[in-house]
């Protein structure tokens, strides 16, 4: 008589077959855990009762590593009364075994331990350990991973083998070599990228940057997720997902508004995209991206009272001076611990910049990030509809009394962005009440839920407008409005670079026109559009410079520093005419420009 286990590992193999010849549907349950120590706290325990819960009674348990390394895991599992859970180090040709095959595919709850993403796939990629998993989680499993396993489940996978990116240069260029994208072991999450350990090691400067390349690089919608350590969003088979232990999840993904500028070389803005970070007790659609329930602590937030009002100041990311800036700063009196230990001190600042955070170093200390970076969140949940500037070395702001800020580089270091997040009109926010080190914490771990705040990620050139919450471009303030008149070497052209905010300098270039010739630049209120040596004067002649000559290229470069308290939605036109003797009229024009204020 043929034992009942080897004939379900008979049926099992036969699957195979009849598996490869259908379309795989997303039927499980599936779990992403941003990388703790299982056999810590008791954060877990919600976790791990929640894939029992879905496995139903007496569930066989598999713990899956490459290097043995789910032993936390599995004894988690023990500890919550799971009875068969076994620890299956797989690795080489045993990825290839039937035996292994079927070990997987007649599990209830498959978790894969936090190792090494260019590792597991490279030693489960294309082998029946892949296409077990499949098989398993269409056929109703429970799917968990820890850590960078949570990375193998995404649509998107950030493929780490040519180094693990830091936050920090993420800002400098977005084409990094270490930035690249892989196809995931699991595509059972279509379009989302997912990064672990998200706070601790402050990657809310590195996610909307990989979103971005992802979207840019596949052409396809890309949702963001961050996970925490000690941390879980459990996700249903209608895409449906809880938020269960310690920390945050972050959801990042862009909107209509959205703005992505991304050159090699030169450090990324990724403006305008919505920030969702959810504590224990919120509960997401995946699919519409709207919170479902919020946790019991969550605090509904009013409509805002006032828009940020600054000073004008000079807010260097170097030093730690700027913090006092604020309306109010952090603290961290347990040091690089002191978010994870619920010791965070929000505190009043100078008032120079009010209803702001400003957070200098944020990125420079690794060790620190989780305080620098959640502590900024912290601070933001207790004083909801604030702004927060978020600088390095290498970045620096310039904030004016008309309520903008210009992103800076500074001399002689490697520029990068500023990150900024705006919690004006957040819906919702709420804290973590779990206590992590129970005798050694000071209180409840001080990760935040901010729903629907905006996150901009700005390059040096940007700027940032506080009174209407929108992000200012170059390209933006200098629009071309056509109309030239050819001359020798064709049409001349206008052109023109910098934000049009309070005493920035700004910058005008007049190319392709005659050699030593002397042209004059015709500034007005007003477009007029007339005819003029059969051309078209595209300003109101309010104010016509002196001539300046071309030089032997035909070109022009000018700069001024734009006047400060020009009211919002000033106009300004602009147009050069230039005397050429070989042109038919014995003039030549550049297109018009008009110039905007936001």
């Amino acid at each position: 008589m043929i034992e009942l286990s080897r004939l379900r590992g008979a049926l099992a193999s036969l699957a195979v077959i009849a598996f490869l010849s259908l379309p795989v549907s997303a039927q499980g349950f599936l779990c992403l855990e941003g990388g703790g120590d299982f056999a810590e706290g008791d954060w877990e325990t919600g976790l791990v009762q929640w894939a029992l819960d879905k496995a139903g009674p007496e569930p066989t348990v598999v713990v899956l590593s490459v290097g043995g390394s789910g032993g936390s895991i599995v004894t988690s599992f023990l500890n919550q009364g799971a009875t068969t859970v076994l620890n299956l180090p797989v690795f080489g040709v045993e990825a290839d075994n039937l035996a292994i095959f079927n070990t997987l595919t007649l599990a209830d709850i498959v978790w894969i331990a936090d190792e090494s993403l260019p590792l597991q796939l490279g030693h489960w990629g294309g082998t029946l350990v892949e296409l077990a998993l499949e098989f398993f989680y269409s056929e109703g499993g429970v799917l968990g991973a820890s850590g960078s396993g949570a990375q193998l489940l995404g649509g998107v996978a950030y493929d780490a083998s040519n180094g693990d990116l830091d936050a920090r240069d993420a800002l400098v260029d977005a084409f990094d070599p270490r930035v690249a994208f892989t196809s995931p072991l699991l595509d059972v999450l279509p379009g989302i990228l997912v990064d672990e350990k998200f706070t601790l090691l402050g990657r809310l400067g590195r996610l909307p940057v990989l979103v971005a390349r992802a979207e840019q690089e596949l052409q396809i919608d890309v949702l963001g997720i961050g996970v925490d350590r000690r941390t879980g969003l459990c996700i249903e088979p209608n895409m449906q997902a809880e938020v269960i232990g310690e920390g945050s999840v972050t959801l990042l993904h862009d909107l209509p508004e959205s703005r992505i500028k991304l050159e090699p070389g030169v450090p990324p803005t990724v403006s305008d995209l919505r920030l969702l970070s959810m504590v224990e007790g919120y509960r997401v659609d995946l699919t519409t991206r709207a919170v479902l329930a919020r946790a019991p602590s969550a605090v509904l937030q009013g409509p805002p009272i006032s828009d940020p009002i600054f000073a004008t100041l000079n807010v260097q990311g170097q030093s730690t001076e700027s913090a006092k800036l604020g309306d109010v700063r952090t603290l961290f009196p347990l040091g690089s611990n002191s978010h994870f230990l619920g010791a965070l001190q929000v505190v009043d600042g100078q008032n120079m910049l009010l209803r702001t955070i400003v957070s200098p170093h944020t990125w420079k200390f690794l060790p620190a990030r989780e305080s620098t970076v959640g502590g900024v969140q912290y601070a933001l949940s207790q004083s909801p509809h604030f702004l927060a500037i978020l600088l390095d070395e290498g970045v620096r702001v310039r904030t004016s009394e008309a309520d903008t800020l210009l992103v800076l580089p500074v001399n002689g270091e490697t520029p990068r962005s500023a990150v900024l997040i705006d919690t004006f009109g957040v819906t919702s926010t709420a804290t973590s009440t779990y206590v992590a080190e129970p005798g050694t914490s000071v209180g409840p771990r001080q990760s935040a839920a901010l729903e629907d705040a905006r996150l901009h990620v700005l390059r040096p050139g940007d700027g940032f407008d506080s009174e209407v919450h929108t992000s200012l471009f170059p390209e933006d303030a200098w629009i071309g409005l056509g109309d030239g008149l050819g001359g020798s070497l064709g049409e001349p052209v206008l052109t023109g670079d910098g934000v049009i905010i309070d005493f920035n300098l700004i910058h005008a270039s007049l190319t392709n026109a005659a050699p030593g010739s002397m042209a004059f630049l015709i500034l007005g209120f007003g477009a007029l559009g007339q005819s003029f040596k059969t051309g078209t004067l595209v300003p109101t002649p309010d104010s016509i410079s002196m001539a300046v000559p071309t030089d032997p290229s035909g070109e022009i470069h000018l700069s001024a520093l734009w006047p400060g308290d020009i009211p919002r939605g000033f106009e300004l036109y602009a147009q050069f005419w230039i005397a050429d003797s070989t042109a038919g009229v014995g003039w030549a024009a550049s297109n018009g420009m008009l110039i905007q204020a936001p």
